[in-house]
């Protein structure tokens, strides 16, 4: 890249100004020069403005809108432009690990250079900070070893990387990464900057006598990804990612396109070289060859050749292979540097051969494509039971069967087998396994986010392509943490490398989670992403797609909307019974309570073991006056519900708490004092074990639990203070609040409570109407109108 002469670096608008200092770096307005110590640093024209701006901002959000006024005033470019300073920025600040520790993205509002800045050049060379104390928007960074960015290389000139150090990045707080990711809007726009960390590695040729290795033609290229991707710093495409390139371009995802064919697809990619090969074999001899080649230009940088006896010899020539690859990708400086990628862990062909088949059919994807990837993985762990990656891979496919409800699988012994092995990984297999163990064996979120965190900071393209951002969400989705569900959904939704089945489910994520701020637009917007790119159009994770959309529109004023989705789940002949629970709470929201019975009748015919079906039906008894039914069905709700229960619909709590609490307010509503207080007795010391028992403190399930235990204390007349406040989930706060204020007659600070909670977006008014915390309140005319005259008619 060029560096512009110093005319052309006056700033926004053309001001000068004193210069800048913040961390290493110095920005000089007058000579256009970013500098780290006396080194200056290649930074064009708009880079330099951007940032320039940035620092006499240092601590403010600014947004696109400001910075396109601030550097475009004429109007002659986009948000676009915005983003692409940004990256540059990023790139010369050493920041474009997507840990950056400089320059933020704060989702929807804009970026944020966070770092305290001082003026220099003045009052004769003092130095003046431009804030009195940067207050930072997500929680400082460890320290990481950043190496200085040296000037930018010549367009098509070998390649400078850096290099990424592992050391204390695992203690990053998550949310600050995701915080930093530059959100990717879908795939690169023809004529776009090709990206210099990207690599594209093609579909090979296969040439023999008999069809016997036909499966090389993707496994040959998936094996050089797996041993080229694990270079810090090297972004090396996803096969998904490529596969949908091709087939795009009508070409066939096994076949090794043309040299022109395959340069047009990694354009279209966004990747700055391309690798091709082939494999020939003649009897027992086999040749590889890989030719380097430039996107850009089509031209061939460099060509790598091994040969051995097949199949004896085939997994050492492509590490072999791998290495000389790797050597023309690499500076100089780095050549002789002792960080090699690990070896294939698999002395055997035909293990590698099963496992690469496997991950053929885990990329087909659904329920069949990954039982069918974990029946490959047993056979390849049947012929090489210290095979590490393929337990590895083993765990992945069992821990996302899991999320997605196929089957009830447990990746734990694959996961404990990985770990014995974790010395033969190559440091991000290493780090995935540490997660599945933080998260599956030790039952430690706050670990395991840590593990993720270092993933998506070293190896961001491998963390999306094996659904970290995804686990992420999930995993502040169930400690209440909306808004950091909020961040690393956004940060990763429209990531190129992240598969449509993770997209489906970060989508649904954030309907989740701007359901629970009240942004029903956007929890809508989201919902109907996910329902539409679902990748199957079936079956009962999709229909509770359906049913969230359908709660969605409801919240939103869309009845009829909401209830042709509840209606589409009903008539659904692959419904369950989780699936037929949801749409008649749906139908009960929408005052539909004949069709809301009539399903949840069904339901129970269909599993009457299910729990939360016996809550629906209580509930909807206690509302009409029966309370002894209610108090039947309640109280068996919570016996037949799990202790990890909880849904999109009702926070993540830990068992059905909720139905034991009203089980002994319709006690006392009949009367029945000695009932009553058992069963609050019971709830109380239930809740008590449940908060002494989780590791998470501050999570949703410990302060539901708090919650209920607090309300009930308070029916049997304890004098209680409520629960401190909970941690990114307003919402329910105050309307839980409320119901405690209620329940101890503070009627007053209960009705502001409600209506704090309602203004912040909670929607469910028939059943705050239903609610018997709220009976004292039900003739207020403030009451009223909150909550009445808003239930759906």
């Amino acid at each position: 890249m060029s560096s512009p002469g110093p005319d052309s670096r006056t700033g926004p608008r053309g001001r000068s100004g004193p210069r800048l200092a913040f961390g290493p770096f110095e920005l000089d307005p007058a000579a256009g020069i970013l500098r780290a110590g006396d080194l200056p640093i290649a930074l064009d024209a708009k880079p330099f403005e951007l940032l320039l701006h940035l620092a006499r901002h240092a601590g403010q959000v600014v947004s696109r809108r400001d910075l396109l006024d601030a550097l475009w005033p004429e109007g002659t470019a986009n948000e676009d432009a915005v983003v692409q300073c940004v990256v540059e920025v990023r790139r010369a600040l050493g920041d474009a690990t997507r840990n950056s520790r400089y320059l933020r993205t704060v989702p929807r509002r804009g970026y944020l250079l966070a770092v305290e800045v001082t003026a220099l050049d003045v009052d004769e060379g003092e130095a003046e900070p431009l804030r009195p104390q940067l207050v930072l928007a997500f929680p400082a960074p460890a320290e990481a070893t950043r190496p200085l960015r040296v000037p930018a290389r010549a367009p098509r000139s070998r390649r400078r990387w850096r290099r990424l150090t592992l050391a204390a990045a695992v203690a990053t707080a998550l949310a600050f990464v995701v915080g930093a990711v530059v959100r990717l809007r879908g795939g690169p726009e023809s004529g776009r900057a090709l990206d210099p960390d990207s690599v594209v590695v093609m579909p090979v040729s296969v040439s023999e006598p008999r069809p016997e290795s036909g499966y090389l033609r993707q496994g040959l290229p998936e094996m050089i990804r797996s041993q080229l991707g694990q270079t810090p710093g090297l972004k090396v495409l996803p096969r998904h990612q490529v596969d949908a390139a091709l087939a795009e371009a009508g070409l066939a995802k096994d076949e090794s396109p043309s040299p022109a064919a395959a340069a047009v697809v990694a354009r279209k990619l966004g990747a700055e070289r391309i690798i091709t090969g082939s494999f020939v074999r003649v009897e027992d001899r086999f040749v590889i060859n890989a030719q380097l080649v430039d996107a850009a230009s089509g031209r061939t940088e460099a060509n790598a050749s091994v040969r051995g006896q097949h199949p004896a010899q085939l997994l050492e020539a492509v590490d072999e292979l791998t290495l000389r690859l790797l050597h023309h990708l690499e500076p100089p400086e780095a050549a002789g540097s002792p960080w090699r990628p690990s070896r294939l862990t698999t002395a055997s062909v035909q293990a590698e051969r099963f496992y690469l088949e496997a991950l053929d059919e885990f990329a087909r994807g659904g329920r069949q494509g990954a039982e069918q990837a974990e029946s490959r993985l047993d056979q390849a762990l049947k012929l090489d039971p210290a095979f590490a990656q393929a337990y590895v891979k083993k765990a992945e496919v069992e821990q996302w069967r899991r999320r997605w409800g196929y089957g009830d699988p447990d990746p734990a012994p694959a996961v404990r087998a990985a770990a014995r092995l974790v010395k033969d990984l190559p440091d991000r297999e290493r780090l995935l396994v540490q997660s599945f163990e933080a998260l599956v064996v030790e039952r430690r979120s706050d670990h395991a986010l840590e593990h993720w965190n270092a993933l998506l900071q070293f190896y961001p393209a491998y963390a999306q392509e094996v659904g970290v951002p995804g686990l992420a969400a999930e995993t502040f989705q169930a400690l209440g943490r909306w808004e950091d569900a909020i961040m690393i959904g956004e940060a990763h939704v429209d990531a190129p490398s992240l598969p449509a089945g993770e997209r489906a489910l970060l989508c649904s994520v954030l309907a989740q989670a701007f359901r629970r701020k009240g942004e029903f637009e956007r929890s809508g917007h989201y919902a109907r992403q996910a329902v539409a790119s679902w990748p199957q159009q079936q079956g009962p994770r999709f229909l509770s797609q359906r049913t969230l959309l359908g709660r969605v529109a409801l919240e939103a004023g869309r009845r009829a909307e909401a209830l042709a989705e509840f209606r589409g789940v009903r008539d659904a002949p692959e419904a369950d019974v989780t699936n037929l629970t949801d749409a008649a709470w749906g139908f009960y929201m929408a005052a539909r309570p004949e069709e809301a019975t009539a399903l949840v009748a069904r339901a129970l015919a269909m599993d009457p073991g299910y729990g939360n079906a016996y809550h629906l039906r209580g509930w909807m008894e206690m509302a009409r006056g029966d309370n002894d039914a209610a108090a039947v069905d309640l109280e068996t709700a919570f016996e037949r519900t799990p202790r990890g229960f909880g849904n999109q619909h009702q926070g993540m709590v830990s068992g059905d708490l909720a139905a034991r609490y009203y089980a002994g307010v319709a006690a006392q509503r009949m009367g029945q004092k000695a009932r009553a207080a058992a069963v609050f007795s019971s709830l109380i010391e239930h809740a008590t074990e449940l908060i002494q028992s989780h590791r998470a403190e501050g999570d949703a399930a410990t302060w539901q639990a708090a919650s209920f235990r607090a309300r009930a204390q308070a029916r049997l007349g304890i004098a209680v203070s409520e629960p401190p406040r909970l941690r990114g989930d307003d919402t329910t706060y105050f309307v839980q609040s409320a119901r405690l204020h209620a329940v101890q007659e503070r009627l007053d600070l209960a009705l502001s409570e409600l209506a704090r909670g309602i203004a912040l977006g909670h929607g469910e008014f028939a059943h705050l109407q239903d609610d018997p915390d709220f009976d004292g309140l039900k003739e207020d005319p403030e009451f009223r109108r909150l909550v009445t005259d808003r239930v759906p008619r």
